[in-house]
């Protein structure tokens, strides 16, 4: 197997042209055989190459990093490992070998990576929302709109928040221009998203006007622009700052804001978070009879894993039981 030994770097003309980085690897000798690879890169790159191997056996007391604590990290340990292999030309048969699946198998069974999922926000628990927030705060009709929005469009935080306030980015977070105000109640252009990350086209989401309940989207934004009028390029979402400009939020300042609205409906904090929304209108596009291909439209899912964002309810559940008893009651 392979192992650190040493690294050189040096620096060298390539081409006549421009300098290049050379990072001389030296491997032990093999047989009769002296290794030595050198790669070139690009000067001021920042890449630091210092990889070097000797060939002997695993130790049984090999300590592998603590990020290692799932199969997948030991899988891409492994990959890189075998890709230098192929480089020096060694065997590579080992890694197919049988006892090596099974090793990675038991992995698998020991070190399962529970994904913790959190809960979906269901209509209820956003009426009990709006009841605590006072609407004639700037700050509370703000964050209304952003659950209402993010509900209906089942949009990601990262749609109209970035890491901090500073780094808003207009091309990929929502503007105050994204968002129009029809008759028909809003039109949203999403420029970016987690699954169209190149701008190649806008993915535009209509929101109909829900009349006489307080779950409208369009009621929302619309108090929140008469509350807080802003420019086109100006974040969608956020605050007024001393000079009277919109300061978008960051993630950190939606997920402080949401929680403390959670602690006051008295709702579990760590049952919920932000992605509940998302999460919240995939499951409630389906109970309300959306198809697959309605909801994955709105939410801009390029593959089938929405279906796990919907949570169905008991009554649905019962529902196909009864409609399999049934079946296999006049299949008799």
């Amino acid at each position: 197997m392979l192992n650190a030994s040493k690294f050189q770097f040096t620096n060298s003309k390539f081409g006549g042209e421009r300098m290049k980085s050379c990072v001389g690897i030296q491997c032990c000798k093999l047989g009769s055989h002296n290794y030595n690879i050198e790669i070139f890169l690009p000067e001021n790159t920042g890449f630091l190459v210092g990889i070097l191997f000797s060939y002997q056996s695993i130790p049984a007391n090999l300590h592998i990093p603590d990020n290692f604590k799932n199969s997948g990290s030991v899988r891409n340990y492994l990959s890189g490992v075998k890709t230098w292999a192929v480089l020096l030309n060694f065997d590579t048969e080992e890694f197919n070998s049988p006892s090596l699946r099974l090793t990675l198998s038991g992995i698998d069974k020991l070190n399962t990576n529970v994904p913790n999922i959190k809960l979906p926000f269901e209509p209820y628990h956003l009426n009990r929302m709006f009841e605590v927030l006072d609407m004639t705060s700037v700050q509370d009709a703000v964050m209304w709109a952003v659950i209402m929005i993010s509900f209906y469009a089942m949009l990601r935080k990262s749609q109209f928040a970035n890491n901090s306030r500073t780094t808003f980015n207009p091309k990929e977070q929502l503007t105050r221009g994204d968002i129009q105000i029809t008759e028909e109640g809003l039109i949203i252009d999403i420029q970016w998203s987690k699954t169209s990350q190149k701008h190649k086209n806008i993915h535009q989401i209509p929101l109909k006007r829900v009349e006489d309940c307080v779950l409208c989207p369009v009621l929302a934004y619309s108090r929140m622009v008469t509350m807080l009028p802003a420019l086109p390029g100006e974040p969608a979402f956020g605050l007024s700052d001393s000079k009277g400009k919109i300061c978008a939020f960051s993630k950190s300042d939606i997920d402080k804001i949401l929680h403390k609205l959670l602690v006051r409906c008295g709702m579990d904090t760590s049952l919920y978070s932000f992605h509940s929304l998302r999460r919240g209108g995939a499951t409630c596009a389906s109970a309300a009879g959306c198809t697959d291909s309605e909801i994955c439209t709105i939410g801009n899912w390029a593959s089938s894993c929405y279906k796990g964002y919907i949570k169905h309810s008991t009554d649905k559940l019962y529902y196909i039981s009864s409609k399999m008893g049934l079946f296999c009651k006049l299949s008799n």
